[in-house]
């Protein structure tokens, strides 16, 4: 796949690849970190990142069912549960004059909570389905290892758990209620997720990457300095990554998404910077969702459809 991008892109032959899997609901902040210490090594290195969550071609298929059989409530649940979509970012540092800055990255953090790999498993059928399951526990799991993340990821910064704003992955409402609970913050607090849970559900690990640009594009009239994002994936395991808004006064002013202002100064050019490209001018900037029937379009036994149909989606975002 990553090649294909590079071909249809246009991109330098000598493009780095790094393919990143398995990392489920937590992939897009897992990419966002390992992109922001890859360009801390050179100046000139941009990462752009690619996450893609086709559920339809692979969770939403139900398994066959014996003459009599019903299919499990978890089997039901992850074909109504997950939604596709994809997201991208782009990382580097010490920005050009013509690229836009949104946030920068201060410090990212992952954790594996030990002893629980029985709370989530994924299992391949020969079917070309898949078994899904959750244990009940997970999202207390998850809530309850949550401070511990935070708290070494603000560390050194003179603030408190409950100072910057929240992107957490949509999960759940349970998964969303954990950590809100436990820090006892205000719905204002998670608004991006909590939008994003509506009107999209849970897009996997694409969906990171989606709420940080909408946190960072929404209109607010005193949006917060430092945002926190958060996600749990198979491990369990949780991904932190802690970030300064450069925009503030744009957003306040209700910026519009497809329009990004230079708000950087020369304080800023030997940090690490995240900015994100806008993708189809109907979309929010850096996300976007495929159309509500794909889960019966499908690309199943079909890789090089869903290259086209991926490719068309990047391709929006004119990398050259």
């Amino acid at each position: 796949m990553d090649c294909y991008l590079v071909n249809e892109l246009g991109l330098n032959a000598s493009t780095k690849r790094l393919a990143v899997q398995q990392m489920g609901c937590m992939g897009g902040f897992r990419c966002l970190n390992l992109a922001a210490e890859l360009t801390a090594t050179n100046p000139k290195n941009r990462v752009l990142i690619c996450v893609v969550d086709v559920r339809s071609g692979l969770q939403n298929q139900l398994p066959p069912v014996k003459e009599g059989e019903s299919h499990t409530k978890a089997a039901l649940l992850s074909c109504a549960l997950f939604r596709d979509a994809a997201s991208s970012a782009i990382v580097g540092t010490q920005p050009r004059s013509y690229e836009r800055p949104k946030a920068e990255w201060l410090r990212g953090a992952s954790h594996v909570i030990k002893g629980t790999l029985d709370q989530v498993s994924i299992t391949d059928n020969d079917s070309s389905s898949i078994k899904w399951f959750n244990d009940k526990k997970m999202p207390a799991t998850i809530g309850s290892q949550c401070p511990r993340v935070i708290n070494e990821l603000i560390a050194g910064f003179g603030l408190t758990a409950r100072d910057p704003q929240y992107v957490v992955h949509t999960g759940g409402p349970a998964i969303l209620k954990g950590p809100q609970a436990i820090l006892r913050l205000p719905d204002e607090q998670m608004q991006a997720s909590w939008d994003f849970m509506h009107h999209h559900g849970n897009t996997s690990g694409s969906s990171n990457i989606a709420i940080l640009h909408h946190e960072l594009t929404r209109d607010q009239e005193k949006p917060r300095e430092f945002i926190m994002c958060l996600a749990g994936g198979p491990g369990i395991c949780i991904e932190g990554a802690f970030l300064r808004r450069l925009d503030r006064d744009a957003v306040a002013g209700s910026t519009p998404a497809w329009r990004q202002q230079k708000l950087i100064g020369a304080s800023w050019v030997k940090r690490t910077m995240y900015t994100v490209l806008p993708i189809g001018p109907q979309s929010m900037l850096g996300f976007y969702a495929l159309r509500s029937y794909a889960w019966w379009m499908g690309f199943r036994d079909n890789i090089e459809g869903y290259t086209k149909y991926l490719t068309y989606i990047m391709g929006l975002a004119s990398l050259a």
